[in-house]
């Protein structure tokens, strides 16, 4: 079971919001929205996303405030939506690195080639760095491997709670959700719930990625 994506869709139109919200949710991806430019700026500093996508019009964001903060975070791709293309919007995209500029009305599976596009250039971004970091500090050929299968956020299985490594230990060892919950006497939903939290902490997508990244490691269940 891989952890879906985090994407936060920012847009002044509630229909559109509400409406690409659903389909994205659909697509597997985990979609919060916002209307306003503050909302974003709330909703960043409280929440870790994988993707943001915004309107350029949206309230409170009139100097591209939110394309600069996505460009100093350096990890966090964004997508930009607008009706009403222009030159300077789109300057201001290219120089914030904006991964997308889509013009309204999109094809829906535009967006979803634009969406998956932004996922790969973001786990792209943050294993550079990563590497980067390595070699930085004079790291060997080895380092850069077993950073490469370490978590790129710097967290790693310590920052789980015990009941969470023990779920995880319990999945590397073949045993199914269903299994996990029998034996810890509580509901599926309960231990997906729990897995959904771990592959947060440990930036993962997939259960064949956590459990790689899970078996380099000392483990303290």
């Amino acid at each position: 079971m891989g952890a879906p994506a985090r994407v936060l869709l920012a847009d002044e139109e509630e229909t559109f919001r509400s409406s690409v919200a659903v389909l994205l949710r659909r697509e597997g991806y985990q979609c919060d929205v916002a209307g306003s430019g503050s909302e974003v700026l709330e909703l960043l500093d409280r929440e870790q996303y994988d993707l943001l996508i915004t309107d350029v019009r949206l309230p409170g964001n009139t100097d591209f405030e939110l394309l600069r903060v996505a460009a100093v975070s350096g990890v966090l791709p964004v997508i930009v939506v607008t009706a009403y293309p222009s030159l300077p919007t789109a300057i201001e995209a290219v120089r914030c690195a904006v991964v997308d500029y889509l013009v309204k009305p999109f094809d829906f599976e535009e967006l979803l080639r634009a969406v998956r596009r932004a996922l790969e250039t973001r786990r792209a971004a943050r294993m550079l760095e990563s590497l980067r970091s390595v070699l930085a500090d004079g790291g060997t050929i080895a380092q850069i491997a077993r950073r490469a299968a370490a978590p790129t956020n710097g967290h790693t299985a310590d920052a789980l709670t015990p009941r969470e490594r023990e779920i995880v230990a319990a999945l590397s060892t073949g045993q199914r959700v269903g299994a996990i919950a029998e034996r810890l006497g509580v509901s599926e939903h309960t231990v997906r719930n729990h897995l959904k939290a771990v592959y947060r902490k440990l930036d993962v997508h997939s259960q064949v990625e956590l459990l790689s990244r899970w078996r380099t490691q000392p483990q303290r269940v």
